[in-house]
């Protein structure tokens, strides 16, 4: 049998387990978040876990690659998020925003394996969040009880422990100061969220642990699938279909694709080819909020056709929340919540955050570049001059086929000679794909900062490139080209950055009340990991929470106190 073959059907053979897998696979999605009861402007620190629960114990789902999540109230979806999962893991932050109003949300996760089930299920669990609007009057309809002074009672339900993980930490200490967490594992390794954050007077709404969440799970073999949505493994595949006043004017052929590209990134570039005015872009997550720049490429001039993207969210409503309790007796506590909020909104991020490691998008990671600099040479105005003095591996000439000036890049041919490609290498602004080179030709040379010139060949989903050039400005990131008519520029709700909360580094005044959060800890069989706990200058309890899940699959959960004086 010919090594090609052999290669086919090997091929062949790891698609059909996939399927196989998918025919099977039924996940859920557990989230855990700092606390229970938020402020509109507060930060909503989130950790999944995705569990696969086909089999007879519940384990991590290798299979999905992110995790859709939503703030529902029985009026509809208010909020939504994307969390980037690897080997059933991840962790977010999420601003609340100004515009929720007062009321009880249902924080609901599924990722796009769960859109196959034949019925929704997935859509009733989730977390309750308590969300007090302090700037506003606005209140869920029907979803808020007025309470009368001296009514409201705080309580604090017990929540039982479990699995092998213990959290120790001094019962007291001081304003100011870093205190030892230590999780002590006496069982198999342990994923976990941990969450250190003030009790104040209000309720938390009512929500179990995980293992709570681990007994609910459906029975193996109740859940029906289909094949209907594809299954995201490295990453979220966005789709996108062609509009305009022209569309079933376009004759689609093998000649036309959609590109999209992102201010900044240089990887995040994916083609697709268009079928029956489609387009499906496989990618390795794009992470962050920005600008996606999508073009049709191929289509003749004059025709009056775009890509508009679909969005992955379902945007279900929630009927079954329990009405938010409002009282004067939490006037004090919303008072104190709003200014940590605002202190906090205040600081520098990146003084009080960590940034975890996250999955790499690989498209030009360990590629060799070739890279000028262009403050290191003698300015030019002009594109056309700075490739012609500076850059030799590059040349501008009217292409055989458009006819129109293009960028073309040099390269050595299996004879040993020097030649240049014409008409297929991939040249990028900033990142964000330039089909009209003669656009590019126009734009201030004096802008720029780098030339990354990427030799190799490379595949981007349908259309193959013998070479990359990304014309990286002063400004990185900020879009500032006239695009072609068949483009369009949205506004793209990315994966978030996966990070911690640890107030390493605090602003003068430090009234944080959650004081320290991160999504993915891991703890080794039979070890134990120290974490320091940085104390703020607000006294008061604070609750630790460690949740999890351990190798078999197996609950954890463990809670103590620090009471800061």
């Amino acid at each position: 049998m010919s090594m090609k073959k052999t290669l086919l059907l090997f091929i062949l053979s790891l698609a059909t387990m996939a399927l196989s897998a998918q025919n099977r696979l039924v996940e859920r999605i557990y989230v855990t978040t700092d606390r229970s009861a938020y402020v509109v402007g507060d930060m909503l620190w989130c950790s999944a876990f995705c569990v696969d629960a086909s089999g007879s114990e519940p384990a991590l789902s290798h299979f999905s690659g992110i995790a859709y999540l939503e703030l529902v109230s029985a009026t509809g979806s208010e909020m939504t998020m994307k969390i980037a999962l690897n080997q059933g893991r991840g962790g977010g932050a999420f601003r609340i925003p100004s515009s929720l109003p007062t009321g009880n949300y249902r924080l609901i996760a599924y990722t796009a394996q769960n859109r196959n089930e034949t019925g929704r299920s997935f859509l009733e669990e989730g977390k309750i969040l308590s969300i007090f609007n302090t700037q506003s009057t606005r209140r869920v309809k029907g979803g808020v009880r007025i309470a009368e002074f001296g009514e409201y009672v705080f309580r604090d339900p017990e929540k039982q422990e479990s699995g092998a993980v213990r959290a120790l930490i001094g019962r007291q200490a001081r304003t100011s100061t870093s205190v030892p967490l230590i999780l002590e594992n006496a069982g198999s390794d342990a994923t976990l969220s941990v969450s250190v954050s003030l009790q104040d007077g209000i309720n938390d709404p009512g929500n179990g642990t995980v293992a709570d969440f681990l007994s609910r799970l459906p029975a193996p073999g109740s859940i029906s699938l289909t094949e209907d949505v594809l299954p995201e493994y490295e990453g979220e595949i966005l789709r996108g279909t062609v509009e305009g006043p022209d569309k079933d004017k376009v004759k689609y052929d093998q000649t036309q694709f959609a590109v999209i590209s992102t201010a900044g990134a240089a990887s995040d570039t994916y083609v697709s080819a268009i079928r029956d005015g489609e387009a499906v872009f496989f990618t390795n997550n794009i992470y962050g909020d920005r600008e996606l720049v999508c073009e049709l490429l191929g289509i003749e001039k004059g025709k009056d056709c775009f890509l508009l993207m679909e969005s992955p969210f379902l945007r279900p409503a929630s009927a079954d929340l329990p009405p938010l309790v409002l009282s004067p007796d939490l006037r004090e506590d919303l008072i104190a919540r709003q200014t940590s909020m605002q202190m906090q909104r205040t600081a520098a991020l990146d003084t009080l955050v960590d940034l975890l490691p996250k999955r790499e998008n690989l498209l030009l990671k360990g590629t060799d570049a070739i890279v000028y600099h262009l403050d290191d040479y003698t300015r030019f105005p002009t594109v056309q001059e700075v490739v012609v003095e500076i850059v030799p591996e590059l040349r501008i000439r009217k292409g055989k086929i458009s006819k129109e000036k293009e960028i073309q890049m040099l390269y050595t041919d299996q004879t040993g000679s020097l030649t240049y490609y014409m008409g297929d290498i991939l040249v990028l602004l900033d990142g964000v794909v330039v089909s009209d080179h003669a656009r590019l030709l126009d734009y201030d040379a004096l802008l720029f900062e780098d030339i990354c010139i990427y030799s190799a060949p490379y595949t981007l989903g349908a259309k193959f490139y013998r070479g990359i050039v990304n014309f990286k400005t002063k400004k990185n990131g900020s879009i500032a080209l006239k695009f072609s008519d068949h483009t369009r520029v949205f506004d793209f709700q990315g994966a978030s950055l996966p990070i911690a909360y640890t107030g390493r580094v605090l602003q003068e005044k430090d009234y944080r009340q959650t004081i320290f959060w991160h999504p993915l800890i891991e703890v080794g069989a039979g070890s134990e990991r120290t974490l320091q706990i940085r104390t703020p200058d607000l006294p008061g309890r604070f609750k630790v929470v460690v949740e999890g899940l351990d190798r078999e699959g197996r609950p954890i959960y463990a809670e103590t106190f620090l009471d800061v004086h």
